[in-house]
C-alpha cells in the first residue's frame, strides 16, 4: 500500500459509520475486533508516518473518530479496561488534530464509562471540567447534563440529578440546533428517559424506573440494540419490585430477540438477573422456566 491519502482518510470515515450503523442493530460484541484492528492501522500509519503530509491532521481526526467508535464497542461488549486504554488514545489524537467536538465526544465517554463502574466522584469531576468552561452546543450540553445527572444519583443528590436531567430534556425540547455536531443524533428523548430511570434505580426507586424504561423502549424498537438493552434492565427493575405477571412477557420478548443483538454488558446484566430469579423465592414456575432459558441462550 502506499502512504494514506486524501480517499484513505474518507474511507476510515465511512467505515466508522458503518460500525455505528451496525451497532445500533447488533451490539459491540463482534464488531469490537474489527473497530479495533482500523484504529490499531490507522494509528499505527500515524506514528510511522505513512502518509501524504498535507493529510495529516485529517488522518488525525478520523483516527481519533475510529477510537471513539471502537472504545463505545469495546464498553457495550462489557471490555471495559480496553474501552478505558482505547478512549485515552483516541482523545490525545482528537487533540492534536484540533477538534474540540470529538474531544468532547471522548470525554462524555469517559465520563459515562466512569458512572457504568460507579466511579460517580471521577465522573462527576469530568464533567465540572467541560460544563461552565465553555460555550457548548446545545445537545451536547444536555449529554453532560445527563452524565451529570448521573453521578449526581450515584452519589445520593437526588434533586441535583433530576435538576441536571430536566435541563438536559429542557434542552431537547428547544429542537435541534445548527451548532449540534452529527453525533448528537442519539441524544434523544427515550435516551433521556432511559438515564432517569437508571437515576431512580440507583437511588432505591425501582417502581418509578419501570414506567420510564417501558417507555424508552417503546420509542427504541426501530434501534435494536437499545431495545433489547432497555428490555434487559425494564426486566431487572420488575424483578427487583418482583411484578412476577409483568416480567413474564419481558422475558418471552428478550428471547425472541436473543441472538440477533451480542452485547457482553446487557447480556451480563441478563445473566444477574436470570440468576436474581433463579434465587428469589414464590416465583412462579413458567418465569423461573424462562429465565431459565434465557440464561441459556447467554451461556458462554
Amino acid at each position: 500500500m502506499g502512504a494514506v491519502d486524501v480517499q484513505d482518510v474518507e474511507a476510515i470515515r465511512e467505515t466508522s459509520q458503518a460500525l455505528v450503523k451496525l451497532d445500533t442493530l447488533h451490539g459491540g460484541n463482534d464488531l469490537y475486533p474489527l473497530a479495533l484492528r482500523i484504529f490499531r492501522a490507522s494509528n499505527r500509519q500515524l506514528a510511522t508516518g505513512d502518509y501524504n503530509p498535507t493529510v495529516e491532521r485529517d488522518l488525525m481526526a478520523a483516527t481519533g473518530e475510529a477510537g471513539e467508535v471502537a472504545a463505545w464497542l469495546a464498553y457495550d461488549a462489557d471490555q471495559q479496561d480496553a474501552s478505558r486504554q482505547i478512549i485515552h488514545e483516541a482523545l490525545l489524537l482528537s487533540r492534536q488534530a484540533g477538534d474540540r467536538s470529538m474531544e468532547l465526544f471522548q470525554l462524555s465517554h469517559l465520563a459515562m464509562q466512569s458512572v457504568q463502574l460507579h466511579r460517580a466522584a471521577e465522573a462527576y469531576r469530568i464533567v465540572g471540567d467541560v460544563l461552565g468552561t465553555e460555550e457548548l452546543a446545545p445537545r451536547v450540553g444536555a449529554l453532560f447534563n445527563i452524565r451529570r445527572g448521573r453521578a449526581l444519583a450515584q452519589m445520593g443528590d437526588r434533586m441535583g440529578a433530576f435538576d441536571a436531567l430536566d435541563s438536559a430534556c429542557s434542552t431537547l425540547d428547544q429542537g435541534i440546533s445548527p451548532r449540534d455536531p452529527y453525533w448528537t443524533w442519539w441524544v434523544t428523548d427515550p435516551e433521556i428517559s432511559w438515564h432517569r430511570a437508571m437515576a431512580h434505580a440507583e437511588l432505591g426507586e425501582w417502581s418509578v424506573s419501570v414506567s420510564l424504561f417501558q417507555e424508552a423502549a417503546r420509542q427504541r424498537t426501530e434501534y435494536q440494540r437499545a431495545w433489547y438493552n432497555d428490555q434487559a434492565h425494564l426486566l431487572n427493575a420488575l424483578v427487583h419490585v418482583r411484578a412476577w405477571q409483568d416480567a413474564e412477557p419481558v422475558i418471552l420478548e428478550l428471547l425472541n430477540g436473543a441472538g440477533a443483538v451480542e452485547s457482553g454488558r446487557t447480556t451480563n446484566l441478563l445473566r444477574r438477573v436470570a440468576d436474581r430469579i433463579a434465587r428469589a423465592k414464590d416465583v412462579p414456575s413458567t418465569v423461573t422456566d424462562a429465565a431459565g432459558e434465557l440464561l441459556a441462550r447467554h451461556a458462554v
